[in-house]
């Protein structure tokens, strides 16, 4: 009885985590923003983010944070990111996934109903910049939300996708040590038996490696640390060998020494030049930064 008690508890800190209050906003780092919010694609859950626009702006880039974060994602960090992307000459749309920051909703599904908050921002992307072409650059849970994105929506042109688990059911059954600090036997069982009831959502509708390839020739960038253990880098792998049997344009790119979405800290100038190879596939009006920091 003991061993249930406990591994609710953990279920239940797992889907409904401590929320990351928003700090800060754009003009710290001298960019112009508006406070926007909008509903995602399912059922509605009101969202809420920024919007910050770039004279002249030829693309638009909406960005997803991990679990547990917000759109500020002080670990990349994000407003380096949305600097960068400003720079080069793109609009970017940040916000909070449901459960998370300043939107509504309690619950967190880490990537099996976040997937419908991505495509509904980059509706609002769509709305707020007509005509221009959307790509989803996501993080951790936001990469992997990403990929479930674009299957969902083919108005996403582009996806980058950080660190992105390659199916959520048995990456947790797997991993779910390296978050609960507790013995995979008898607590794995338990909790991911628990875990889709407080949640009500399909644990294994979470399978980017199975929906990949619905992507077709849409320019896919997978990056992952060599020294992640939050999500191995086998995950990308994964996810790499299941895109590129369609997709041409599919990469993936590997960084030494890197911890879990610590490759844009580890080499920025070097992500940067990734991230306009690949945006120019799609906007071959996108300003090259010859020096970026």
């Amino acid at each position: 009885m003991l061993l249930i008690a406990w591994s609710l508890f953990v279920s239940f800190q797992a889907v409904y985590p401590e929320r990351a209050p928003i700090r800060t906003n754009p003009s710290y780092w001298g960019l112009p923003y508006t406070s926007i919010s909008f509903p995602s694609a399912s059922g509605g859950v009101k969202l809420a983010g920024w919007w910050v626009p770039a004279s002249g702006a030829t693309m638009t880039v909406v960005l997803a944070h991990g679990y547990t974060a917000n759109r500020e994602e002080d670990w990349i960090p994000g407003f380096a990111v949305t600097d960068l992307l400003h720079e080069m000459g793109t609009n970017v749309l940040l916000f909070d996934f449901r459960g998370e920051g300043a939107s509504k909703g309690h619950l967190v599904t880490i990537g099996a109903k976040e997937q419908w908050d991505v495509v509904g921002a980059a509706r609002k992307a769509s709305l707020e910049a007509p005509g221009l072409p959307v790509a989803v650059w996501g993080f951790s849970m936001g990469a992997s939300a990403a990929i479930l994105a674009a299957e969902d929506d083919p108005s996403i042109r582009a996806v980058v996708a950080d660190s992105p688990y390659a199916n959520l059911g048995p990456y947790l059954w797997k991993n779910l040590p390296e978050w609960t600090g507790l013995p995979a036997i008898p607590f794995n069982w338990i909790i991911l038996t628990i875990m889709p009831e407080l949640t009500g959502a399909d644990i294994g509708a979470a399978d980017p490696i199975s929906r990949v390839a619905a992507l077709g020739k849409r320019p896919l960038l997978l990056v992952a640390g060599t020294k992640d253990k939050t999500i191995p880098m086998a995950n990308a792998r994964a996810l790499y060998r299941a895109a590129a049997r369609t997709d041409p344009n599919t990469r993936l790119w590997i960084v030494p020494q890197a911890d879990h979405v610590q490759s844009f800290q580890l080499r920025p100038v070097a992500y940067a030049n990734k991230l306009w190879a690949l945006f120019h596939k799609i906007d071959p009006r996108l300003r090259h930064l010859a020096a970026p920091f």
